[in-house]
């Protein structure tokens, strides 16, 4: 997410690996003390929006690059990480299950997160944010599904597709849902896969921040200056719980994330962990500047590798 100069805002830090990309426009300003489950549900459907391009993105890697990725399924415990008295968030405990898989023609992603919560003024909250993409190894097209329900009423819905032109140049987002809208993707936009595969690239080369300009379906704003600061390499200890980590190299990031319509100085919201080089997203913590997100990786298993 290039464009412009990079807007640094965050020191870098270790723990968050880079979820794809995502997240409404209105989804970082800050929240009233004590406001409506359905406006905060909202919020929090952001914040597994975010969640889901974080991982969707890194765990996208491709091929081409020095270490082969791994076709996955993991599970994150999610739960709230320090917040102002301005969110009207008390408590959000939840799970997500991601799936990242190589396909014969591209790297689909499939991610489902539920959330339990409550406000300021007692209401409960539960958040159900779903996520199904795909994208060309070419890196040229992206199919993207997205669906927030917040107290079992559908609050948000965007699907559609994007293409580029070709590699560096520009292209166009078309909107089946809401029907009729379209976004024009300037040259040197990239979509998650694509801007995960430059980041594991950069990061494996001593790059120490990456900008670029990233398109994640996540609405009628998701084009994104995404700006990743790096941190020296890491490596799993040997008898980790976590099997398919055992002796892999991550890289720690930190992920910026810029509105690329709005040209605020700060960004929408930021995340950080370990990206490792088989994919796989470590830990993650998203800051939204008014409340965080942590979500713990639990569990994470291998999945078959496409016969084509």
């Amino acid at each position: 997410m290039p464009v412009g100069k990079p807007r640094l805002h965050q020191t870098a830090l270790f723990a968050v690996p880079g979820l794809y990309y995502c997240c409404g426009r209105d989804g970082l300003a800050l929240l009233p003390a004590g406001g409506g489950a359905s406006e905060i549900g909202m919020r929090l459907g952001i914040a597994a929006a975010v969640v889901t391009t974080t991982i969707g993105a890194w765990t996208a890697c491709a091929s081409g690059l020095g270490a082969e990725l791994l076709s996955h399924r993991a599970i994150y415990e999610l739960k709230l990480g320090p917040m102002r008295n301005s969110s009207g968030i008390t408590e959000m405990t939840g799970r997500m299950v991601t799936e990242w898989a190589e396909t014969c023609d591209g790297y689909t992603l499939n991610q489902r997160t539920i959330t339990l919560g409550r406000s300021a003024d007692g209401e409960p909250m539960e958040n159900d944010y779903s996520v199904a993409s795909w994208e060309s190894r070419s890196g040229l097209v992206f199919r993207f599904d997205v669906r927030n329900v917040v107290n079992g009423e559908v609050q948000e819905e965007f699907s559609g597709k994007a293409e580029l032109e070709g590699a560096g140049k520009g292209g166009q987002a078309v909107f089946r849902k809401p029907a009729g809208e379209t976004l024009e993707l300037p040259p040197g936009t990239v979509f998650p896969t694509e801007h995960t595969r430059m980041l594991i690239d950069r990061a494996a080369a001593g790059d120490r921040v990456v900008t670029r300009l990233l398109f994640d379906g996540s609405g009628t704003d998701g084009l994104f200056e995404a700006t990743a600061f790096v941190g020296p390499a890491i490596k799993v200890a040997p008898d980790s719980e976590l099997v398919p980590l055992r002796r892999v190299v991550g890289y720690p990031l930190r992920l910026a994330f810029f509105h690329v319509q709005e040209k605020e100085s700060l960004p929408a919201y930021e995340v950080g962990g370990p990206l490792y080089a088989n994919g796989v997203s470590g830990d993650l913590i998203i800051d939204y500047r008014e409340f965080s997100l942590i979500a713990t990786l639990a569990r994470v298993e291998a999945l078959p590798k496409p016969q084509c």
